[in-house]
């Protein structure tokens, strides 16, 4: 396993630190570090002696950093909402306490679980605020805001913009040593080709190189996380890799990986695309002559769908239960299904031109005035 270049950093500036609540701040924001690569109990193990510690005496600066790693301890274990909320509160007290370097850190976490939720004029907020006042060398806010600008402009479908919010995330995390933060770029880039691939697939668009990419993608992310030790959400990746190989007909690989890792996803916070990875497995198992087997997953998958959530949740998972029941001789609920895919999939090109819009005066050092 090869050493974090960050890591080794922050233990030595541990260890020349000269007072304790400069020593407990940094072990905070190390204890985020370690949450973001999945090491979850030697996260607790520090928050709980943290907050033991200044239990009777509270130090605002050690509460921000202690509410931050708390949050991304529960996002990376399985992407609750009440990550937001503990970001939020560190965004709150750093904010109140003047510690600005630590506010940019968290309206870039901010901006993050605002894209997740597919909130673009939140993020666009938060994305603008940390970059206004994050210094140059605040490599942990820059990586961030910038990585998740590159997302939203890929998950619009526009590579070309995103790109150069990918280098530039790509950079700072360079800079820093942060390998979690490479391997999150890595991660969400195989999802967002795969996504694209998808919608072409889906939607009838002619393909495009980036999406029949999205394989190799996945790859070299399980590669990079080997490599580095990274154990946070460990089934994401296997389960975008059964959606590709189903996408390139190899259905065998992709139940199995379905059958694996499709419960440890949803455990993970994978439940809103519980509805659309059913019907991808209930397609592999009709590929393969298992229909009894596929109209079930086909039922489960239909009952799962939530009429009010994401565009780009619902939109493939109703055009695969289009495939499905048309393969299963049931037209009604093809037909149905079909039609429910078409307004889905004209929801979220919608969508993908708002975000273009809202983003399209953004900068590296925020919103650009308009001339």
């Amino acid at each position: 396993m090869k050493q974090s270049r960050l890591l080794v950093r922050m233990d030595a500036a541990i260890a020349a630190s000269t007072s304790q609540v400069s020593s407990d701040c940094l072990r905070a924001e190390r204890a985020c570090y370690l949450a973001r690569r999945g090491h979850f109990e030697e996260v607790r193990a520090t928050l709980v002696e943290l907050r033991q510690r200044y239990s009777s005496s509270p130090n605002v600066a050690i509460s921000a950093w202690l509410s931050l790693a708390e949050g991304l301890q529960i996002h990376f274990s399985n992407m609750g909402q009440l990550a937001r909320d503990k970001i939020h509160r560190a965004y709150a007290l750093s904010a109140a306490a003047g510690m600005t370097q630590l506010n940019a850190i968290c309206a870039a976490w901010l901006a993050n679980m605002d894209y997740l939720i597919v909130d673009m004029v939140g993020m666009t907020h938060h994305v603008a605020q940390s970059l206004k006042i994050a210094q140059k060398d605040n490599h942990s806010a820059r990586a961030r805001a910038n990585l998740v600008v590159a997302h939203a402009y890929h998950l619009s479908g526009r590579l070309d913009l995103a790109r150069p919010w990918y280098t530039r995330a790509h950079d700072h995390a360079s800079s820093d040593g942060d390998d979690a933060t490479i391997s999150a770029l890595m991660h969400n880039m195989a999802w967002l080709r795969w996504a694209n691939l998808r919608q072409e697939t889906y939607c009838g668009i002619p393909a495009t190189p980036s999406g029949a990419h999205a394989l190799v993608s996945v790859e070299s992310t399980l590669q990079f996380d080997t490599l580095f030790g990274a154990t946070s959400l460990h089934a994401l990746a296997p389960i975008l890799r059964a959606q590709v190989l189903s996408t390139k007909g190899d259905f065998k690989e992709a139940l199995a990986l379905y059958g694996q890792y499709l419960a440890p996803a949803v455990l993970q916070g994978m439940g809103r695309l519980h509805a659309s990875l059913l019907a991808d497995q209930a397609w592999c198992r009709i590929k393969l002559g298992h229909t009894e087997a596929a109209l079930a997953d086909a039922l489960e998958s239909e009952g799962l769908v939530d009429s009010s959530g994401q565009f780009d949740d619902r939109a493939p998972a109703h055009t695969r239960l289009a495939q499905v029941f048309s393969d299963l001789g049931i037209f009604d609920a093809a037909k149905r299904h079909a039609g429910l895919a078409s307004t889905a999939w004209a929801g979220h090109e919608k969508l993908q031109q708002k975000t273009i819009g809202l983003l399209s005066g953004m900068s590296e050092f925020g919103p650009t005035a308009p001339s």
